[in-house]
């Protein structure tokens, strides 16, 4: 099945934001204001989807995990994503807790090296507010 990933390579920093390339006329904008919200709605989906694990999509992380009725053995494959901040380390320290509360393991696999030297110094150090 071929994935976002399995197209390029993904960066490894966050884009640079720029203006576009184009007339700022009333016409212009007129024509773009309706559908200008919808398409940074997408590129921010796209954006949490294929990449990074930061404080906005780590907050919404924890929840994404059925421990109830997960496995006893869960892997957390972040193979296409990179931890970019300690608030990220937190949440996975936070979904680790709660399946080792309900006696199962979780086991976070595919991280680069960066997000895997972040996660290594951080784990176990912070508090989640989750």
């Amino acid at each position: 099945m071929p994935t976002v990933g399995g197209k390029g390579a993904l960066p490894s920093s966050l884009p640079v934001p720029g203006l576009p390339d184009m007339p700022f006329t009333p016409g212009t904008l007129t024509t773009i204001a309706p559908y200008a919200p919808a398409m940074a709605l997408v590129g921010l989906m796209e954006s949490l989807m294929t990449g990074g694990l930061f404080l906005a999509s780590s907050n919404e992380l924890v929840g994404r995990f059925d421990c109830a009725n997960d496995p006893d053995l869960v892997v957390v494959d972040l193979s296409r994503a990179h931890v970019w901040d300690a608030s990220s380390v937190a949440a996975l320290d936070s979904v680790t807790a709660k399946y080792a509360q309900r006696g199962r393991t979780v086991r976070i696999t595919g991280l680069n090296d960066p997000s895997a030297e972040l996660h290594s110094r951080l784990t176990g150090e912070l508090v989640a507010g989750h």
